[in-house]
């Protein structure tokens, strides 16, 4: 199972080995991360069963967990707090939230 954000405008591929200890740090509570040569593009902590990985066309990012079968809430919790603790709100507003800023009626 997998979970997608957008990280902030000015991040780039010299900052995925940052995000990619962040990001540890809060999965697999370690901020060890390593690049691979295949699939996702890094592996977060030492067991294997979390990756990261961005998209170099849109820029967004993919934290997939290897048993996160049957567990779409947990996963959409944990985006969640991503979102939160890496001041990311303001590039991840769901869908009918983006655009315009309502208009105040005077």
């Amino acid at each position: 199972m997998e979970i997608r954000f957008k990280p902030h405008p000015g991040h780039t591929g010299k900052n995925d080995e940052w995000l990619a200890r962040r990001l540890s740090m809060l999965v697999a509570g370690t901020e060890r991360a390593f690049k691979k040569e295949s699939g996702h593009q890094w592996q977060l902590g030492e067991s294997n069963n979390w990756w990261m990985s961005r998209d170099e066309e849109t820029g967004e990012v993919t934290v997939a967990y290897r048993y996160g079968h049957q567990r779409e809430k947990e996963m959409e919790a944990l985006r969640i707090g991503i979102i939160f603790v890496m001041h990311l709100g303001e590039w991840n507003l769901p869908e009918e939230e983006s655009g315009a800023l309502p208009s105040s009626s005077a």
